[in-house]
């Protein structure tokens, strides 16, 4: 019997979504994904993450709507209960929570108890035996937001890797996104950067901002780990630090910058100042702050899951992403694994705030030594000795 993830009005069944394609497809997906954070788990995901497609009401339930209507059949708690059986918790929020998003320990227990029948519907449905096989990976010794972190990033690759398959398959193509070359474009800037100062007067100011970009270049080629920058307002930290995070990431094999900014009334001039010296292509702007009449369709699809190479966002948006349980927050988190720093501003946040406040600290350090991502923070203002800058390049 043949077996389908998804079916489609305009095509006759023998063109719809094979099952066992799709699963395969998900997983090599996942894998890349989740390959700097969580090597193998992502593949594990992608198998299990639609096994409840093998249940006779879900195939029936395609072939009775042929558009995907009509009361929905649950197909994530089978992959989640295979997963529960062989004690892996993280698959089991992960698959569980893949359309619905993640649920907390509560919830996914009592889940697991009510749905059990499922699993064995799939099984006389037709779920392959080997689905089911022993799994050799142990989940990392992590706790408390590391612990959060690493799932959260495993649901992300899992939720995008389904999501594209899914709509490579409607749409008959992949999405045409050309990978990111941080080394293009950080020439690109050099050559602005370089014939900008050429240009300048020297002046005391002019010269400073010399200095800072020079120490910016040099601090580039340093071990990678946290790194600040502290300039005073038009020392130049907007494009210095576009060069330092643009150079870093090419000497450590990283694969995007992301500026985090604190206010939407900066952060139209700072993407616009990057997209003029980079172009157009090169800069994905994701915040609330955007014209939706204005906003090109490659950045509204490129904000889907941040595939681009230098990100402009918010720390809203990037705080709740990280934070958050819904796929369409978190689908783009794993795209923070292996990345360069890149600064955002520092001002908004008081000493108060940092010393009440602590998760968004822990998580800085969770992404730099688990996620392989680089984070650097960046000021306008020198605050006192002994105070925390948020202004954030990561």
């Amino acid at each position: 019997m043949d077996h389908f993830a998804h079916s489609h009005k305009d095509k006759p069944q023998s063109d719809w979504h094979r099952l066992d394609q799709h699963l395969h497809s998900t997983a090599d997906r996942a894998e890349r994904f989740a390959a700097p954070f969580a090597e193998e788990w992502g593949r594990i995901a992608g198998l299990w993450h639609d096994a409840g497609k093998y249940q006779k009401a879900f195939q029936d339930y395609l072939v009775a709507t042929g558009d995907h209507t009509g009361p929905k059949v649950d197909h994530s708690s089978v992959g989640a209960l295979i997963a529960w059986e062989k004690r892996a918790a993280a698959l089991a929020f992960v698959v569980a929570g893949h359309h619905g998003g993640l649920s907390n320990k509560q919830e996914l227990i009592a889940r697991m108890e009510n749905k059990r029948e499922l699993l064995e519907a799939a099984r006389e449905g037709g779920l392959p035996a080997w689905l089911e096989n022993p799994i050799k990976l142990a989940e990392p010794d992590l706790g408390g937001t590391a612990r959060a972190l690493w799932i959260r990033f495993l649901f992300s690759a899992l939720v995008d890797a389904d999501y594209l398959d899914t709509e490579s398959f409607f749409q008959g193509c992949e999405r045409d996104v050309p990978p990111a070359d941080l080394r293009t474009l950080a020439v690109r800037l050099d050559a602005h950067l370089d014939s900008k100062c050429a240009r300048s007067e020297p002046t005391p100011v002019n010269l400073l901002r010399s200095r800072i970009l020079e120490q910016c270049r040099a601090a580039s080629l340093l071990p990678r780990g946290f790194f600040s920058l502290t300039v005073p307002t038009g020392g130049g930290k907007t494009l210095s630090s576009l060069s330092f995070a643009l150079r870093h990431a090419v000497e450590h094999g990283l694969r995007r910058v992301i500026f985090v900014v604190p206010f939407t009334s900066i952060i139209d001039q700072t993407a616009q100042t990057y997209r003029e010296i980079l172009g157009d292509d090169a800069i994905v702007e994701h915040h609330s702050n955007l014209d939706p009449d204005k906003e090109t369709a490659a950045n509204q699809t490129a904000c889907e899951n941040w595939d681009g190479g230098v990100i402009v966002t918010t720390s809203v948006q990037f705080f709740e992403s990280l934070y958050a349980n819904r796929t369409s927050r978190c689908r783009k988190l794993h795209r923070i694994a292996m990345i360069a720093p890149g600064p955002t501003k520092a001002e908004s946040s008081t000493r108060e705030q940092f010393s009440t406040q602590p998760p968004p600290l822990e998580c800085w350090c969770q992404l730099d030594s688990k996620a392989r991502s680089q984070v650097s923070f960046s000021a306008s203002t020198t605050w006192e000795k002994g105070c925390c800058s948020v202004e954030f390049i990561v």
